[in-house]
């Protein structure tokens, strides 16, 4: 397993290629594995840098396993500061991609945060393309923006529509704190009615 061993009983060890020309380089191949383990405690015990051009990473496998795995006792940090449009990307060319986070304190949670905009799109041709579930607790959808700054809900070929089962007096409100509330049909064939139904009763009260 040691059939060819370097060793520096001070000091470090320099492994330098000064070459100029494409191919110059510096090949570690094995028929087997290739380990790297560095033992000092630092927060940049292995560095791998490009000065110039990029760095990539590849596996090339082909059976259930022979994955990518980056793990760390701690945090992973990944950053990029190229100023474009598409400075992180993460894409599988065929599979999907699982976002987890399996803690259970207070604060371990999914944050997505932008200096700009937010956008989700899903292309699957499915009744349920995007979904929002939280198994235990609430969902609050909140903008702080200001007249024109809305939330819209807009279906442009289908319905919209608003489902609670809890056993409540107020299981749907609908509330403007300030301004008033539109209930609007713009339909313009026999049934495009606003219908309001009750198994009890319907109250309608105005103060002004």
């Amino acid at each position: 397993s040691d059939a060819i061993v370097m060793t520096a009983s001070a000091g470090g060890i320099d492994i330098k290629s000064e070459g100029n020309t494409a191919g110059d380089d510096i090949d570690i191949t094995s028929s087997t594995s290739i380990n790297i383990t560095a033992n000092e405690d630092t927060a940049d015990a292995i560095v791998i840098n490009a000065s110039e051009g990029g760095i990539d990473i590849k596996s090339d496998g082909n059976t259930a396993g022979d994955d990518i795995d980056i793990t760390s006792a701690t945090s992973v940090n990944i950053t990029a500061n190229e100023d474009i449009s598409d400075a992180i990307v993460m894409t599988a060319s065929a599979g999907g991609i699982d976002i987890k986070s399996e803690g259970n304190t207070q604060g371990d949670d999914i944050d997505i945060t932008s200096s700009t905009s937010i956008n989700i799109t899903a292309n699957e041709d499915t009744a349920d393309a995007i979904v929002m579930t939280s198994s235990a607790g609430g969902i609050d959808i909140t903008a702080a923006g200001a007249a024109g700054e809305d939330i819209d809900i807009t279906n442009t070929a289908g319905s919209i529509n608003l489902t609670a089962g809890e056993d409540t007096t107020d299981a749907i409100v609908i509330k403007a704190t300030s301004g008033g509330i539109d209930i609007k049909s713009e339909g313009n064939t026999l049934g495009d009615n606003i219908d309001i139904t009750s198994s009890t009763s319907i109250n309608i009260t105005a103060n002004e």
